[in-house]
């Protein structure tokens, strides 16, 4: 997708003061928010490219049932698509000023994120009992005077 905005828009030659890129995957979204560094290899392979190639693009979210480009995937017959205006022209917001706001892709669990490592610093140990037995049993036993 990045490399094909980036060869139309050089091919056009013209200055755009904003591009939007559209998406239906909430999933690609988080991905695109997030530093490349957060994610596991391949993806953040791909998540760099695509954030190098569109610096300063947006990126926004399509409900699948919008998107002509899903609409022979759901199943639509070819005799449909000749009378669908969302086919031929797009969604309708398109051609509009304003845009709609879709679902927050905030609540989705993503993944491919590396995990969070943390530090962990042992702490000294209140109880120096525990440190001579080997195991539960043996401190038991030794406490029941067995």
């Amino acid at each position: 997708m990045c490399r094909l905005v980036k060869a139309v828009t050089s091919a056009l030659n013209v200055n755009f003061s904003k591009v939007v890129l559209w998406t239906d995957s909430q999933i690609v979204l988080c991905w695109l928010n997030k530093s490349p560094h957060e994610l596991n290899t391949f993806v953040a392979n791909r998540v760099a490219e695509v954030q190098r190639s569109t610096d300063g693009y947006q990126y926004k979210y399509i409900r699948s049932s919008m998107n002509p480009a899903d609409m022979v995937s759901r199943g639509v017959l070819p005799e449909e698509l000749t009378h669908s205006d969302v086919w031929w022209y797009g969604p309708s917001f398109l051609r509009s000023a304003t845009f709609p706001e879709f679902e927050s892709t905030e609540a989705i669990e993503i993944p491919d994120v590396k995990a969070t490592v943390l530090p962990v610093s042992r702490q000294s140990m209140e109880f120096p009992v525990l440190e001579k037995y080997s195991s539960f049993r043996k401190l038991r036993r030794s406490k029941n005077g067995k």
